[in-house]
């Protein structure tokens, strides 16, 4: 199923007359033609912007004022005449040019603001192209520009840049404050309203993710979004390692405002591996991912043994659905409140120490709930393997240290997989490749 394009986008789309990544010459010549005129969300660059400190400067500033503002889009390639769109000035193809204008964003704005750099070829000279830059309206403004020790706040004005008063500053920060505290409030009671739908078995544990995007989408719903829906769950592949969530085909059902999957019947409630995807962008999954042990049938419940290894995996493939669902399904965009919860009766975490013996790194089992709360970008949760992983490890690391790990082995900080902590190494380092993620001998000291 297509993503959805996020609604603060439809003006810019009608007025190229093409979804913003697939620009073309003539798309940007209809411009020129119509005499467009800079505004609010639209800024003309005749050439590109050089590397000098000053021109690294103007480049944050142009950027950083749109996302405090409604998003919009730069040019690099069109000369304007007092605001108005008025030559084609194609500019010349240099290598990482869309790396190095994005690091001049990474380098001089705070805090981060995401943004695409899309090519359009020219069709008159191989040779050049026109930059387009998207910037989305940011969640986290303001975004102040770094020179030297001081940070100064650009606001998109018409088609010029000003600068924020201290005022219009502070009112940017009560916004964002009461944002991130209403994303708190909401997000217990995902957790909630998901796992009273679940039959909880008391020998197992479960893991519940939440994640509530920072500005939210829309998704329609009827019964054919809920088969498209279905389709599109089984799509994301079955459980294997970071990818994947249902390992056969979800039955969806409607809900208020949401789509509930899984192996939903009228007799059973699911037991493992079932989401609640919200119209929204907001989101539930839960997996299983330990179980007790007996010694033989009939025997009481002992600890419930959650291996250390399937304990990330199982999270990623939870951050993974319901991220690409908050992008793709119902274009939010932004950051998320994440919520991971480990629910179980006297849990304990296990690491092998030979074939077919785990030790557990926690001598007295934890009965009560083991939660993580984190701020990501969606982006992180929807784009890359390696992101996602990074962002894992973020999250699993606060549930193994509840247990008395002192770091999550399977994953290093920058998303990389530590091979030697998995146990099919060679199919792991396989997989890992086939997804463009990197592998590392690492080994962890004193583990």
């Amino acid at each position: 199923m297509p993503g959805v394009t996020s609604g603060w986008t439809i003006r810019l789309r009608e007025l190229f007359g093409a979804e913003l990544s697939q620009l073309t010459e003539a798309h940007l010549r209809a411009l020129v033609k119509g005499q467009v005129r800079e505004d609010d969300d639209l800024d003309f660059k005749k050439e590109r912007y050089g590397g000098g400190d000053s021109q690294k400067r103007e480049l944050a500033a142009d950027v950083a004022a749109m996302a405090n503002h409604r998003g919009g889009v730069i040019v690099i390639g069109i000369r304007d005449e007092n605001d108005v769109a008025a030559e084609l000035t194609p500019v010349e193809l240099a290598d990482g040019e869309e790396g190095r204008l994005l690091q001049i964003g990474a380098g001089n704005i705070t805090p981060h603001v995401p943004f695409d750099v899309h090519v359009v070829p020219s069709q008159k000279d191989s040779k050049c192209v026109y930059y387009v830059l998207v910037i989305p309206p940011s969640p986290l403004r303001p975004h102040a520009v770094r020179k030297d020790n001081d940070l100064r706040y650009p606001r998109r004005n018409g088609s010029s840049t000003r600068w924020l008063a201290e005022a219009e500053v502070a009112d940017m920060y009560r916004n964002r404050f009461q944002m991130a505290e209403d994303q708190v409030a909401r997000i217990e009671p995902i957790v909630k309203d998901g796992l009273a739908q679940m039959d909880l078995q008391a020998d197992w544990a479960h893991l519940a993710v939440a994640l509530v995007p920072s500005t939210p989408g829309s998704m329609s719903m009827g019964l054919a979004r809920v088969r498209q829906m279905e389709q599109w769950a089984f799509d994301r592949g079955g459980t294997h390692w970071w990818r994947g969530f249902f390992d056969s085909h979800p039955n969806g059902r409607a809900g208020i405002r949401r789509l509930r999957l899984g192996s939903l019947t009228s007799e059973t409630r699911p037991q493992s591996n079932y989401a609640e995807l919200h119209a929204d962008g907001a989101g539930f999954a839960c997996e299983r991912v330990g179980r007790a042990l007996n010694e033989h049938e009939g025997a009481p419940v002992r600890s419930i043994r959650i291996p250390e290894e399937p304990l990330p995996w199982a999270l990623a493939r939870s951050l993974r659905l319901l991220g690409k669902h908050a992008v793709e399904n119902t274009g939010a965009w932004g950051d998320a409140m994440v919520t991971a919860k480990l629910i179980g009766t006297d849990m304990t975490l296990t690491y092998p120490i030979h074939p077919g013996l785990h030790q557990p790194w926690n001598h007295q089992p934890i009965s009560d709930p083991i939660a993580a709360q984190h701020t990501i970008p969606l982006e992180s949760l929807a784009g890359s393997d390696q992101d996602l992983l990074i962002s894992t490890r973020l999250v699993a690391t606060d549930l193994v240290n509840a247990f008395g790990s002192p770091e999550v082995r399977q994953i290093d900080e920058g998303g990389r997989i530590r091979i030697r902590y998995t146990r099919e190494q060679k199919r792991v380092a396989e997989f890992a490749e086939a997804q463009g993620v990197e592998v590392s001998e690492e080994k962890v000291p004193a583990a």
